[in-house]
Formats: C-alpha cells, sequence, structure tokens
C-alpha cells in the first residue's frame, strides 16, 4: 500500500475527529443536543486504524504494511499493536516526545474546557471491575499526571503513556461491548472523563503525522476537504 496515501487517509480521519461536534436527538423532535462520546468513538476509531499499521516496517520499506500474521496465522493482540506503535513513534520522536505529546494534550484539554483533569480521573467509578482494571485505575491519575504535565523523563514517557491507553482501551471495550447505556453516557462527569480519554487519544494520533513530517516520505501536513461536491447529500 501506498505510504503517502495511506497516511493522508488517516490524518482524514484525525481531523474529522477534531474538527466536527457531533449530536443526537429523539425520534419525532427536531432539537439537537451534543453527543459527546461520539467524539470518543471516532478518536478511538482513529487511532484503532494507525494502530493496525507496523510503522516500523511501514517507514523503513516506505511502504504501509499491516501487521503480518505469524505462523500460526496470529496476529499481535491489539494492545501489543498500540504499544508497538507509541513505542515507534516514541523512539522517532525523541527526546523530543514528553514535550510534544504535554502540548497537545494541554491544548486539546483547554479546548475542551477541562479544568482539572487529574480530579476528574481521580473519581472513576468502576463496577463489577476486575483486579487488572481496578490496578489500571489506581494508576490512571499519577501516569496521567506525568504525561500532561511532561514530567515523564524520556525512558518514562513510553510506559506512562501505555498504562493511561491501556485504561482506555478497557473504556472502549467498557462502551462497545460491555453495559453502558445512553442515560449514564449522558452523565456530565462521565462526559468529562470522555472528553479526557478523548484528548488524549487525540494526542496519541497526533504523533504519527509528526514522525511522518520528520521522516520525510512526500507526506505533506495539508487540511482535509470534507465539503460535499455540489448536487451531493
Amino acid at each position: 500500500m501506498d505510504l503517502k496515501i495511506e497516511i493522508r487517509k488517516l490524518y482524514a480521519l484525525h481531523e474529522a475527529t477534531i474538527r466536527f461536534d457531533h449530536a443526537i436527538k429523539e425520534a419525532g423532535q427536531t432539537a439537537w443536543t451534543d453527543f459527546t462520546p461520539s467524539r470518543f468513538i471516532y478518536a478511538f476509531f482513529t487511532f484503532n486504524s494507525i494502530y493496525s499499521f507496523d510503522w516500523e516496517t511501514s517507514f523503513n520499506q516506505k511502504e504501509a504494511t499491516k501487521w503480518i500474521p505469524d505462523e500460526a496465522g496470529r496476529v499481535p493482540k491489539e494492545d501489543e499493536q498500540f504499544k508497538a506503535y507509541l513505542k515507534y513513534a516514541d523512539s522517532a520522536l525523541k527526546p523530543n516526545t514528553p514535550r510534544i505529546f504535554s502540548k497537545e494534550l494541554t491544548r486539546l484539554l483547554t479546548l475542551y474546557g477541562i479544568e482539572r483533569p487529574i480530579e476528574e480521573l481521580q473519581a472513576v467509578d468502576l463496577v463489577n471491575a476486575t483486579k487488572k482494571l481496578k490496578n489500571l485505575a489506581q494508576q490512571l491519575p499519577g501516569e496521567f499526571r506525568r504525561i500532561w504535565r511532561g514530567k515523564a523523563g524520556v525512558e518514562e514517557f513510553f510506559p506512562s503513556a501505555c498504562a493511561v491507553l491501556k485504561f482506555v482501551y478497557e473504556v472502549r471495550c467498557n462502551l462497545f461491548h460491555g453495559t453502558k447505556t445512553t442515560v449514564q453516557l449522558l452523565d456530565s462527569a462521565q462526559q468529562r472523563r470522555l472528553l479526557i480519554y478523548t484528548a488524549t487519544l487525540i494526542a496519541g494520533n497526533s504523533l504519527l503525522f509528526r514522525v511522518a513530517e520528520k521522516a520525510n516520505v512526500g507526506w505533506q501536513n495539508v487540511r482535509a476537504d470534507f465539503t460535499l461536491p455540489a448536487g451531493e447529500a
């Protein structure tokens, strides 16, 4: 697959997540209401689309390469895929990764009106959670503080970012396959936390495009055009 084209597609997804607001309305009604969870869904969809590629191989060979199954027909598990993406992006951007990530995360939290993200993350309410998820939740505020404030050292950024995104991955699983209801998702505290997770995902996604710029593979950071051609709807 053409590397420049695949990065261009992913950048369009990335921009759509940032630039579009999403809304819902009750059937038969005319009023629309902002629906924050949709932005989280789009951000994770972009994240998933990004980590489905083996970026170290892709940039080395100048060809977009998906994960190749081993002799048993198995590809890396999803958490292994996104850790591999983060590890490669971190290695390509070192020693500036913590600063780049922190700056983008801070910008997004400000944009979303999140003033006290640590307090919000300390209030995570887990129901019927596994021991593993409880441990991740306990680590979350501290690990998030490191990557948000840029306090993680050069060698600390990767494990801290992985810990935060592993928790976000579990949130995604609960949202897509768990017991979250629309009523729960409309809770203001839940929506604020989802915006924190969204900002983290977008900051993580943005690393790919910084790597692409540095790699000089012919891709240019051009604003995506989402307008429909005349006559189309």
